[in-house]
């Protein structure tokens, strides 16, 4: 319809009396940046419609793919990069996306979205310190740090985080030092890779443990804290 505009409204000048100068910024789609512009962006509206249907929506798109599309790339409009590092890594450097009412309510992206047992166990061996609750439906670290202070130090800075996501999770402090968080996607009663996005944030906070809770870790859990300082 746009192309056509100009060829319309090119006679009228004649008709009304008035140069035809005066429309030229209109008909002309070689001198109309404004037509130009919105062109263009309505073009790049039906790329990114056609992008995002095709990633939900394919039956051949891989799984691994679909879960993060929606969250992921919901907010950089790709997918994360493998990069040089680690998986963790990797996700850390993206940002949480909230899900929205229609992912809650549409069977087909909830599918997509919620992530299967075989990719949350691929996930899981980049992910020392998590472990998946019973019912397979949040991600749980725990850990006993040296004191109150250095416990609440921990969960303030995690608050941080988890507001400029917009994404939280459970904290349970019990015995003044001992810290417990529940990881999920509630919208979803499930884990998604918003999930593995945040914990790898949340892996980045340096913590003052408890040297006799260290001392009582598997000898490679705790050469993983004391390499990476966590």
């Amino acid at each position: 319809i746009l192309y056509f505009i100009p060829a319309f409204l090119a006679p009228f000048p004649q008709v009304l009396g008035f140069p035809s100068a005066w429309l030229r910024p209109f008909t002309s789609t070689t001198q109309s940046p404004l037509l130009l512009s919105r062109i263009s962006g309505f073009q790049k509206r039906i790329s990114i419609q056609s992008i995002r249907k095709s990633i939900l929506f394919s039956p051949t798109a891989p799984r691994i793919m679909s879960s993060e599309s929606f969250c992921a790339y919901a907010t950089s409009g790709a997918e994360p990069s493998a990069g040089t590092g680690s998986v963790a890594e990797s996700l850390r450097k993206n940002k949480c996306a909230p899900c929205s009412r229609k992912a809650v309510e549409d069977p087909v992206i909830r599918q997509q979205l919620i992530m299967s047992d075989e990719e949350i166990n691929t996930m899981l061996s980049d992910y020392p310190l998590w472990t998946m609750r019973e019912d397979r439906k949040v991600l749980v670290r725990e850990f006993v740090a040296t004191n109150w202070e250095q416990a609440l130090a921990f969960i303030n800075r995690l608050s941080e985080i988890a507001e400029s996501e917009n994404h939280h999770p459970d904290i349970h402090l019990t015995n003044y030092r001992n810290v417990k968080l529940e990881l999920g996607t509630h919208s979803l009663n499930a884990v998604t890779k918003n999930d593995f996005i945040l914990a790898a944030k949340i892996d980045h906070i340096e913590v003052s443990y408890s040297d006799k809770w260290i001392k009582s870790l598997d000898p490679k859990l705790r050469d993983i804290l004391q390499k990476n300082k966590l």
